[in-house]
């Protein structure tokens, strides 16, 4: 369980450091460290949506607000614009 875990986050995190090297040349997103960066919002949303922490969700509403909420602290943690 724990090396398919491990082989998802890493899939995750390739999606997220393209955006965000896509991000930053297009000047979207200032320069960083893409790795590191793109781990972090890998834990940032796994936590906030299955981690033991995580909010508990019973509708629609409250579950759109826990998605627009990552999203926009994730945005926020790597320098972008949440509108």
């Amino acid at each position: 369980m724990d090396t398919a875990r491990i082989r998802y986050r890493k899939k995750f995190g390739d999606v997220f450091k393209a955006i965000l090297i896509d991000g930053i040349e297009k000047g979207e997103f200032p320069d960083q460290h893409v790795d590191a960066s793109a781990a972090c919002i890998v834990g940032a949303f796994t936590e906030a949506l299955v981690g033991p922490i995580g909010p508990t969700t019973r509708n629609t509403h409250d579950k759109e607000r826990l998605v627009e909420s990552i999203r926009s602290f994730c945005l926020r943690a790597v320098g972008g614009s949440i509108t």
